[in-house]
């Protein structure tokens, strides 16, 4: 029988094995560059969707201003009227609250939507012999509302002095 050889026969393998073995370790080298690359390109596309969220969340915020404030004295009552108007997207279920003062009544004290540039007015009425005769200096509310993804927000609002600060996620 012929036997042919074409490789010598090395002590430690052949020559056959010497390229196989160098070709694997070219390929786990590619191969880590490749997970590397995937790694690199996952962790960009992280930072730019938070990006994409944030700005997303910016657009739909709901904020409201105020457009004028008025104070109207009826009999026993002071009503201290705020027109307020939405700005920025649609806010979904509004609650206004008085924070701290019993005699606060807010109107209206719920509402389901309200749509962006829609106008609201909100009154507080005040009993005057609640007060015992003192003048009401930074009476606080809060309105209570979602944006268009549901994530609750809360303005607090200072009769006399308007919004300290815009609306805050809770």
């Amino acid at each position: 029988m012929l036997f042919i050889n074409f490789f010598n026969e090395l002590p430690t393998g052949s020559q056959a094995d010497w390229i196989q073995a160098f070709a694997s370790i070219i390929a786990a080298v590619g191969l880590v560059v490749t997970l590397l690359l995937q790694w690199k390109s996952a962790k960009d596309q992280s930072v730019a969707l938070s990006i994409e969220k944030s700005k997303y969340t910016r657009e739909i915020l709901p904020m409201f201003i105020i457009l004028s404030e008025e104070d109207i004295n009826i009999d026993d009552d002071l009503i201290k009227k705020m027109v307020l108007k939405l700005t920025n997207a649609d806010a979904y279920n509004l609650v206004c609250k008085a924070d701290g003062n019993s005699y606060i009544r807010f109107n209206p004290q719920t509402q389901a939507i309200i749509n962006r540039d829609n106008i609201l007015e909100i009154r507080s009425v005040y009993k005057r012999e609640a007060l015992g005769g003192v003048e009401i200096i930074n009476s606080k509310g809060r309105i209570l509302y979602n944006d268009v993804d549901g994530r609750s927000y809360q303005q607090d609002i200072y009769f006399n002095e308007g919004f300290r600060e815009g609306p805050k996620q809770i």
